[in-house]
C-alpha cells in the first residue's frame, strides 16, 4: 500500500447497502410464508367448496327424483278422481268414494308442489356451491401473486447483493497499491489533497533493475551494437563498479549536444543505485585476448605516431607503437612483445639510449 484514500464515505455506503441486504433477505421468508398461508387457505377454501358443490348436486338431484314421483302421483290421484266422478254420475259410486278421490287428488296436488318448491331451493343451493366453488378457485390463483411477491423479494436481495460488493469495491479502491516492488520517487499528491481521476499520486519505479543513460558521441556510436557488455560508475558510491549491457540506442543525434543516448541495463538487486544519480560508463566494444597492452601513461606521442620507451639493459630505447583497443586505462599496442618493460613516469626527460633504474 502507498497511498490510503479517506475511506468515511464509502464505509458509510457499505454499512447502507449491508442494512439493504439484511432487509432485503428478510422480506423473502416473509413472502415465502405469505405463499404458504395463501396456499393452504386457497386449498382448503377449494376442497370446502367442491365437497359443498357435489353435496348440492345430490340434493338437488334427489329433489328433483321427489318431484317426478310426486308429479306421477298426483296424475294416477286426478285420473282416479275423474273415474269416480264418472261413475258417481251414472250412479254407479256413492258420493263418499268421489269425496275419497278429491281427497287423494287434492293430497297428491299439494305433495306435488311441496316436491317443486324443494326442487326449487335445491337448485338455488347447488348454483349457490358452484358459485362459492368459482370464487375459492378464483382465489387459488392468487397464490400465483404471492409466488411473484417471492421471485421479487429474491431479485431485491441480488440486487442489494451487487449494490453492497460494488461499494466493498469501492471501498478496497480507497487504498492504493503499486503495481510493482520499488520504491517511491516521487510524490505528486500531499495528504489532504482532493485527488482527482485518473490523476496519478505517486511515481514508483523498480530498482531491482536500472537503465542508465549515456552519451555517446557521434564519432564512437558505430561502434556501439546491442548486447555489449558496460562498466557504470556513480560520483555517489566511490569505487563501486556496476556490470551492465547496451539495451538500446537512439537512432538520432541531440541537436543540441551531437550524442547519441545510449541505455544501458544494470542489475542493481541491492538498491544501490538510485534513479536521478550522475553516472558514467565504459562500453566495450570489440575485445581481444592475450593482446600485448601498455599503461595509458606509458604512451608519449609525436604528432600522429605513438611510442614509448622500453628498458633493457638498464637503458631507456625509443620504440615506435602502434596502437588499439583501449580500456580501463589500459591500451593495446603492436610493435613489442610480451613481457617487455616500459617506462611509466619521467619519460618528458629521456633521451634514446639514457640510463635508467627500475623501482619497484
Amino acid at each position: 500500500m502507498v497511498v490510503r484514500l479517506d475511506p468515511a464515505d464509502v464505509e458509510e455506503q457499505v454499512r447502507q447497502a449491508e442494512a439493504a441486504l439484511e432487509a432485503a433477505r428478510a422480506r423473502v421468508p416473509q413472502a415465502l410464508a405469505a405463499v404458504d398461508l395463501a396456499s393452504d387457505t386457497a386449498q382448503h377454501q377449494v376442497e370446502h367448496a367442491q365437497a359443498a358443490v357435489q353435496a348440492a348436486r345430490a340434493q338437488a338431484a334427489s329433489a328433483e327424483a321427489q318431484v317426478a314421483a310426486a308429479a306421477s302421483q298426483r296424475t294416477r290421484a286426478e285420473a282416479d278422481l275423474r273415474r269416480a266422478q264418472e261413475l258417481f254420475a251414472q250412479g254407479a259410486v256413492p258420493a263418499q268414494q268421489v269425496d275419497a278421490a278429491r281427497a287423494a287428488a287434492d293430497a297428491a296436488r299439494a305433495q306435488h308442489e311441496a316436491a317443486q318448491a324443494q326442487w326449487r331451493a335445491a337448485r338455488e343451493q347447488m348454483l349457490a356451491a358452484e358459485a362459492a366453488l368459482r370464487l375459492a378457485q378464483a382465489a387459488r390463483r392468487q397464490v400465483d401473486i404471492r409466488q411473484r411477491d417471492v421471485e421479487q423479494a429474491r431479485a431485491a436481495v441480488r440486487q442489494a447483493e451487487a449494490a453492497l460488493q460494488l461499494a466493498r469495491l469501492q471501498l478496497q479502491h480507497t487504498v492504493v497499491r503499486a503495481p510493482l516492488s520499488g520504491v517511491v520517487v516521487e510524490r505528486r499528491a500531499d495528504p489532504g489533497e482532493y485527488a482527482a481521476p485518473g490523476a496519478p499520486l505517486l511515481v514508483v519505479a523498480d530498482t531491482s533493475t536500472v537503465w542508465v543513460n549515456l552519451a555517446v558521441s557521434e564519432t564512437q556510436i558505430g561502434s556501439v551494437r546491442a548486447g555489449q557488455a558496460a562498466r557504470v560508475t556513480v560520483d555517489a558510491l566511490p569505487g563501486r563498479v556496476f556490470a551492465g549491457r547496451v539495451e538500446s540506442r537512439s537512432p538520432a543525434a541531440d541537436p543540441r549536444t551531437r550524442t547519441f543516448l545510449v541505455k544501458v541495463r544494470v542489475p542493481n538487486p541491492d538498491g544501490a543505485l538510485r534513479p536521478g544519480m550522475f553516472a558514467r560508463g565504459r562500453i566495450t566494444v570489440r575485445s581481444r585476448r592475450d593482446a600485448p597492452a601498455v599503461p595509458e601513461e606509458a604512451l608519449r606521442y609525436e604528432g600522429p605516431r605513438a611510442y614509448v620507451f622500453v628498458v633493457e639493459s638498464g637503458r631507456a630505447f625509443r620504440r615506435s607503437v602502434a596502437l588499439g583497443l583501449s580500456s580501463g586505462g589500459w591500451v593495446e599496442v603492436r610493435g613489442l612483445e610480451p613481457g617487455t618493460r616500459v617506462v611509466v613516469s619521467g619519460q618528458t626527460l629521456l633521451r634514446d639510449g639514457d640510463p635508467v633504474t627500475v623501482s619497484r
